[in-house]
């Protein structure tokens, strides 16, 4: 665990800056896998909405923003994250370009981003991807009674990028060739909107599988009033999600594969550790919506487990309010890049998934970065208040999950943090 070099960090932090510097990359340049770390982004400009994105790091170094359309670079940022490690850069700084891809390359491979986007009446957020995957899924959106379901498709990679589209809906599947070898071009960025193909759908899982090249997907949902962004994240078979006090909560468990798998859901309450809470079986390429209703209210966390790899995403659905972000897996350290940054309330659920008791540091980043220590027995949830930060730090001394939750008068968004790799 890089602690010491983090714990550097925190303590030496004393300004945040965000310097300009001149040089810029070669317009339209496609990013080799080689090429510094880097962060894949969907972001929006425009049409009563605000996007900005913000970067974590363990060191002050330079960073890089360019988003990308069509091919070709529509716009470039270049800054420094400054002694604490973070920076902030709003979208309109950029371009005002509408829905487009960004890419970040980062100073080190200790470091994180993610997007914000906010509306009048709207807020969303999701981590962004540091890396393509072969196969992932989006769990989840609707295009009933008025709901605008997308799925923004982005290739900042050298190369063209051939993949296919599952869509599988209440109906069963659909779509056929539709979604068949499309080709998202090296620097592309595709928006593909779901309900004029699909209109009156309840709930979809779309399944993304790479034929070739490099693609990173996200799912974007709106509703009257609110609107929600999550990543299309990689199947598997051990999954934990920490859910807040905020909003009605639902799981969504989707089967990427055509086979039958079994799963449990173990619930981490108010009344301790249950084990097999819920349990059954998902048909081949199918989805099942759970409801947790009757613990509204309760700081909890659950944890997936199935017979064969499947994706678990959280959803919370009220009165124009929704929210949405898949499971995550255990860790140690969890980078929050977008925490802090609200205007309105701001929590972290931490579940301490292990048995004994663990330690958690609790770090606001920024010109005076601030530490807080929590001590959490064996299977235990806790949600804290968050104050104003250029981004959390999460630390524990055992193995953790952690959700982050932002409420704006009626508006919600949450996500799971950024690993913080050992090292």
């Amino acid at each position: 665990m890089r602690m010491a070099s983090l714990a550097a960090v925190v303590l030496l932090a004393a300004i945040a800056a965000m310097s300009p510097i001149q040089a810029g990359p070669v317009p339209g340049q496609g990013v080799p896998l080689s090429s510094p770390p880097v962060a894949v982004c969907s972001l929006e400009e425009g049409s009563g909405r605000s996007g900005s994105a913000t970067i974590l790091s363990t060191v002050d170094g330079p960073v890089r923003l360019t988003a990308f359309a069509g091919g070709s670079d529509a716009g470039v940022a270049e800054f420094r994250t400054g002694p604490s490690g973070s920076a902030v850069l709003e979208v309109v700084d950029v371009a005002a370009l509408g829905v487009v891809a960004g890419l970040i390359e980062m100073p080190d491979p200790g470091s994180a981003a993610a997007s914000v986007i906010r509306g009048s009446e709207s807020l969303a957020a999701e981590v962004c991807a540091v890396a393509p995957v072969d196969q992932t899924v989006l769990g989840g959106g609707s295009t009933a009674s008025g709901g605008r379901f997308e799925v923004h498709l982005m290739n900042p990679y050298a190369g063209d990028a051939i993949i296919s589209l599952t869509v599988v809906t209440e109906v069963g599947l659909e779509g056929g060739d539709q979604f068949s070898a499309m080709v998202i071009p090296s620097r592309g960025s595709i928006v593909i909107d779901f309900a004029e193909s699909f209109p009156g759908r309840e709930s979809f899982a779309v399944t993304v599988d790479t034929i070739s090249g490099n693609v990173v997907a996200v799912g974007r949902q709106s509703i009257e009033g609110d609107a929600a962004m999550w990543r299309a994240a990689p199947a598997a078979q051990d999954w934990f999600l920490p859910v807040g006090t905020r909003g009605v909560s639902r799981l969504l468990l989707v089967s990427p594969i055509n086979a039958d798998i079994g799963y449990q859901v173990d619930l981490y309450g108010p009344e301790g550790y249950e084990e097999a809470y819920a349990e059954g079986t998902l048909s081949a390429r199918s989805q099942v919506w759970l409801d947790f209703e009757e613990l509204a209210g309760e700081a909890i966390a659950l944890r997936v487990i199935s017979g064969a790899p499947i994706v678990p995403t959280l959803w919370s659905v009220g009165e124009g309010v929704i929210a949405a972000s898949p499971g995550t897996t255990e860790g140690g350290a969890w980078f929050f890049p977008a925490a802090g940054s609200m205007d309105g309330s701001e929590t972290i659920v931490m579940l301490n998934s292990g048995i004994e008791l663990s330690t958690f540091t609790v770090t606001a980043l920024g010109d005076n970065p601030v530490s807080r220590t929590y001590e959490l027995g064996g299977e235990e949830v806790l949600e804290v208040e968050l104050g104003p930060a250029d981004g959390y730090l999460v630390s524990s001394t055992g193995p953790s999950a952690i959700l982050w939750v932002a409420a704006r008068g009626d508006a919600l968004a949450f996500s799971t943090g950024v690993p913080l790799a050992d090292g």
